[in-house]
């Protein structure tokens, strides 16, 4: 890997990696001290290990089951299986394997870039809305966008003819996957350079030249630029797509939040109960997710397919879904993703569809009535 494959890897928020790879861990530490990154680690036993001592015992010498620790559970009193082969496992009799996952801070994030602005035009910054700086300077207003982030909360910056373009410098977190949302002609920064090498100096060189009144163009950046040759999304829209989805409704989660993480109870035939992590819950309507006609209002075929894995748990056949095909189930799979992934701000695939099993499927988690004991926010953070 090279460093700059690392850095990007270590700012896609929600990716998993072997504890300790030594590749990641010679920079990790020092992004950590930033505090603009956290890990969280969760343990796991293979249900046949050679290095185990019970490797003996056994029976499917083929299995690859994989057991997840639970700190809940006695590792030493039989509450553990194999989810392939069903044996009883004792986690305290086999070899550990640890995986480090990476959660983004972006308070860190933001503070860090608001101080990294000020400091250098020596001006209040502005930060509204979300991912989108701006610092009032003698030569104009001066605005640096987090590509990530803009994506949801003002495509338009990010698009081709953006008047103001020309005083606003382009930051990426995740290269690979942002760059099929980005058509503005100019060459955008990783966030991890000016973080870990000498590309800061010239980013704020950049700065100060775009405060001048006599500046309107923006410098060369010290590197090549990635071309959308290079730069394939994976779980989003096309490369060749000029506009991503446009829900009115955004919510951006906690950072490093998983769609695991999440809880859908559909309530009733418009409303779902929405909760994040430990949060409190919220009501939504199918037009609140945008998820319903123009004229009529009333909800799309996204929302029913939304609807029908809440009913079953968060699994469903074609069938059960109302699709003649697996080829119309999948298209509809698609749009419940994008919609998703933009309400949310949580890149990772939420829904899938199998033309193999004919099964629809999705990683949050889904009910199909209210929660038992309710809070509810109709306004606010999570």
């Amino acid at each position: 890997m090279s460093q700059h494959d690392i850095m990007d890897y270590i700012f896609s928020s929600g990716q998993r990696f072997e504890h300790p790879a030594t590749e990641l861990m010679e920079i990790l530490p020092e992004v950590e001290k930033l505090g603009l990154v956290t890990l969280e680690y969760s343990q796991r036993v293979l249900c046949v290990n050679e290095n185990d001592k019970d490797i003996l015992c056994v029976e499917d010498s083929e299995c690859d089951g994989e057991i997840d620790i639970r700190p809940y559970l006695c590792e030493e009193e039989g509450d553990y299986f194999c989810p392939k082969c069903r044996r009883e496992i004792y986690p305290s009799q086999k070899q550990r394997f640890i995986t480090a996952i990476i959660c983004v801070n972006e308070e860190a994030i933001t503070s860090y870039l608001q101080t990294l602005i000020s400091t250098t035009l020596e001006c209040e910054v502005q930060h509204n809305p979300r991912g989108l700086f701006c610092a009032r300077t003698a030569g104009g207003d001066v605005q640096v966008c987090v590509i990530d982030w803009c994506v949801f909360s003002d495509p338009s910056v990010l698009q081709a003819g953006y008047p103001r373009a020309d005083k606003t410098l382009y930051l990426f977190l995740e290269p690979v996957s942002n760059a099929p949302y980005f058509h503005v002609q100019t060459s955008p920064d990783r966030l991890s350079d000016l973080i870990y090498t000498d590309a800061i100096k010239y980013f704020k060189n950049r700065l100060r030249k775009l405060s001048k009144p006599s500046s309107h163009k923006v410098l060369p950046v010290a590197y090549p630029r990635q071309t959308n040759a290079t730069m394939t999304s994976y779980d989003a829209i096309p490369a060749n797509s000029q506009n991503p989805p446009t829900n009115k409704l955004s919510l951006p989660v906690p950072l490093g939040t998983r769609w695991d993480q999440i809880e859908m109870y559909f309530l009733d035939g418009t409303t779902l109960a929405v909760k994040i992590r430990d949060g409190k819950y919220r009501h939504f309507t199918h037009e609140a997710f945008g998820m319903c006609h123009k004229q009529s209002k009333k909800p799309t075929q996204a929302w029913y397919l939304l609807a029908t894995l809440c009913e079953k748990h968060g699994r469903c056949t074609v069938k059960e879904a109302k699709f003649k095909s697996t080829t119309s189930a999948s298209t509809q799979c698609g749009q419940l993703r994008r919609q998703l992934q933009e309400i949310f701000t949580i890149k990772t695939n939420p829904v899938s569809c199998s033309s193999k099993d004919r099964i629809i499927s999705c990683k949050f988690k889904a009910y199909p009535d209210s929660p038992s004991k309710e809070t509810y926010v109709d306004r606010g953070g999570w």
